[in-house]
């Protein structure tokens, strides 16, 4: 990895005039990891949960905004400018049930749902998506659709909020790094632990709530690390970060600091942590274990890590930005409270 710490890369990038996601792309690039596949569409609705259809949504929303075309070609007949809008088209009137007044919802998705509900024309019908023989006015009233959509994402209040949105994301990754420079601080040497959580499927969980099953645990799990119980007897901070994936759903990316003075094996740790995610979850947690794959890592920010040990360090930044990332966040949240990202506090060591 370069000696040039994150930081300094990030300012640069920002100093280029770069977008936020553009500027993700450029630290992926520089560190070698290759996260283009995120930028494919997905195939919507293939997934019937809440979250998914939501995750859906954004992804249509944030293909309109990134496209300049129309879906559709008006001639004798319908040419399909857009396969993927269209293909989308036909999940509209199911997205338009999932609007709950209560939640608060990413830029774009909230923006679908006001500019939908708001539409003149019924657009979420059954007649979607088009075929090449389909009435011409179907096809002008969805391009009308998208264009409005398209026009209302390029308006002030819209860019206010994506800004917004982009400053806290810019201020979470700033303040995350100066919690663990304090850690080093504290502590002359670190095991680092990364762990991932989430819970197997449950077809009896409500849809109320979706966020509030993985929630729960993960607050048991944060009281025994504050009262160092067990496992966490050395545990001196941690970081946690929770986000939604089509294949894992709703899952926790965590990283767990213990005072190296006293811990050294790191693996077994991470084992004895899996036992008590599955404890807490009576046996339906599911885990991702990094320490497994540890080899496989080009920037390898585990295991034990001294205070004057700066390449380590800057991994670990990285790693910590790629936690904490703009394009990690959920499409919605249950209400303006909920909290997804979790730090611990600084505690002394008594001399």
């Amino acid at each position: 990895m370069s000696k040039t710490t994150i930081h300094t890369l990030y300012d640069q990038f920002r100093s280029q005039n770069l977008s936020l996601p553009e500027i993700y792309h450029a630290l992926n690039l520089r560190h070698g990891i290759n996260m283009d596949t995120d930028e494919e569409p997905p195939t919507a609705g293939i997934v019937p949960s809440y979250d998914a259809r939501l995750w859906q949504i954004e992804r249509f929303m944030r293909h309109i905004e990134k496209v300049d075309v129309l879906p559709f070609e008006i001639r004798k007949t319908i040419r399909i400018s857009d396969p993927f809008i269209n293909g989308s088209m036909g999940w509209i009137d199911t997205w338009l049930h999932d609007f709950r007044p209560t939640f608060w919802y990413s830029p774009h998705v909230e923006l679908f749902f006001v500019t939908t509900i708001s539409f003149p024309e019924s657009i979420g019908c059954q007649d979607y998506p088009l075929a090449a023989y389909a009435r011409h006015d179907l096809a002008s009233m969805a391009n009308n659709y998208i264009a409005t959509l398209r026009a209302n994402m390029q308006t002030r209040p819209f860019k206010e909020k994506i800004r917004h949105r982009e400053e806290n994301a810019t201020r979470t990754f700033v303040k995350s790094t100066q919690y663990m420079d304090a850690l080093f601080d504290h502590h002359r040497r670190m095991v680092v632990l990364r762990l991932d959580f989430n819970l197997s499927n449950d077809p009896s969980k409500q849809e109320r709530d979706p966020l509030e099953p993985l929630l729960r645990h993960v607050s048991s799990l944060r009281d025994l690390m504050q009262r160092k119980v067990g496992v966490f007897e050395h545990l001196v901070g941690y970081l946690a970060r929770i986000e939604y994936g089509v294949k894992k759903g709703h899952h926790l990316h965590a990283l767990f600091f213990f005072d190296g003075d006293h811990v050294r094996n790191y693996y077994g740790l991470a084992t004895c942590i899996v036992e008590q995610w599955h404890k807490l979850t009576n046996g339906h947690g599911r885990y991702f274990n990094t320490q497994e794959k540890f080899l496989q890592y080009r920037c390898k920010a585990i295991g034990m890590i001294e205070r004057e040990n700066t390449e380590m360090r800057q991994c670990l930044a990285y790693v910590i930005w790629y936690i904490t990332k703009l394009d990690k966040f959920l499409p919605y949240k249950c209400s303006d409270k909920q909290r997804l990202v979790f730090r611990g506090e600084i505690k002394h060591k008594n001399n």
